[in-house]
């Protein structure tokens, strides 16, 4: 089968990198292209002769145009259709599906879903589409789509079918297409080592979001911790990102608990996981957070909020330690805990080397396989 995946990118990020990964993996059954329509990165080495940019220029007056456009129709009807401003993207898209015969098109993300699926179905009936939705349901029905609800929910109507990551989500896809599945994001990282635990360092890592990824809660709640431990927070963003949360750090690290590290990959992101006793998670908000599943492979005791992402990957509370979302200070209390309790940590660490058997590779991509079988 000829398989386009459609991302807005396939540079940093947990779903652009799970997306990229996927693709390559099926590229062994079927014959795979990615198109990203965003960003032209290739963070994952993705074969060059099976990658093409589909963007186009959205500076200078097209942006004012665009925004001129969304506002006069929001203005109207109280939403806008963002189809309507993609329409270079939606274009060059169908002349690759054209080009290379393209039968099933996968197209990742809750924006991806909104800008072509309906242009697809219309212009080729007899193209299968797939929606897959990395975002968790409640920000994807809330914040994400607040200003086009109608065109969200027609693409994931006129799906064949819809991938979430978690039971919750699946709950509410189902509500608008019956062919909704959870499937699980694979782990990507290399991992053949499992933390000593000896380490008085918590690991997080994010994308340097503060609002969404909880980077303010963090702070707060590691100026509780034992001077000897600290949180070790491996992060990548934009420039602009980056230095909020260097101040942040400025204002309010008054301890000193926490040692910013900058973007990591490879090895240097396994060192990360492996020379670390504890993992920490502060999102307000999550699909299924790949950081979380990574470590799990490395055996790390794993706390963290209570996201929709957080509670599917750790079996509610079976095979890790929950808080309420902004809780801080019941954080405070786990993570105290989790120090002066070596035995915990051991426990925890079981859980979820137990739990990560159900992230690895070959068990998803079988899955994909047979939902594409099916379609």
């Amino acid at each position: 089968m000829k398989i386009a995946v459609v991302s807005p990118s396939y540079g940093y990020g947990g779903s652009n990198i799970v997306t990229a990964n996927l693709g390559k993996e099926l590229l062994q059954h079927h014959e795979v292209f990615f198109f990203p329509y965003k960003f032209t990165t290739n963070f994952s080495d993705i074969p060059e002769e099976r990658f093409q940019y589909i963007g186009a220029d959205h500076s200078g007056l097209r942006k004012i145009w665009d925004k001129f456009g969304k506002g006069s129709e929001f203005f109207i009807k109280k939403e806008f259709t963002p189809g309507k401003y993609y329409k270079k993207e939606i274009e060059n898209l169908l002349e690759q599906i054209e080009a290379r015969q393209i039968e099933l098109v996968i197209l990742s993300s809750f924006e991806s879903s909104v800008l072509f699926a309906e242009a697809l179905k219309l212009t080729k009936p007899e193209l299968k589409i797939i929606s897959w939705m990395h975002e968790a349901v409640d920000y994807s029905f809330g914040e994400l789509t607040k200003n086009y609800p109608t065109a969200f929910q027609k693409g994931l109507a006129l799906s064949d079918a819809i991938v979430c990551l978690t039971h919750q989500d699946q709950a509410k896809y189902l509500e608008i297409n019956k062919h909704s599945t959870v499937i699980y994001n694979p782990v990507v990282l290399e991992y053949n080592r499992r933390s000593r635990l000896e380490e008085r360092v918590i690991s997080f890592t994010t994308r340097l979001n503060i609002e969404v990824k909880g980077l303010d809660y963090l702070v707060e709640a590691a100026q509780i911790l034992p001077e000897d431990w600290k949180v070790r927070v491996a992060g990548h963003g934009r420039p602009d990102q980056v230095e909020s949360f260097q101040a942040l750090l400025r204002e309010q690290d008054f301890g000193q608990r926490i040692d910013f590290v900058g973007s990591l990959q490879g090895v240097d992101l396994a060192n990360h996981y492996f020379n670390s006793s504890i993992f920490l998670s502060t999102s307000r908000t999550e699909g299924l957070p790949l950081v979380l599943i990574e470590a799990l492979f490395f055996g790390l005791p794993i706390i963290s909020f209570d996201h929709s992402g957080g509670k599917e990957i750790l079996g509610n509370g079976q095979f890790g330690k929950l808080v309420k979302v902004g809780d801080v200070s019941g954080l405070q209390q786990t993570l105290l805990a989790m120090i002066q309790q070596p035995e915990e940590r051991v426990f925890w660490q079981k859980q979820s080397v137990k739990r990560a058997q159900d992230f690895e590779t070959e068990k998803i991509v079988q899955q994909w396989l047979q939902l594409l079988a099916e379609i």
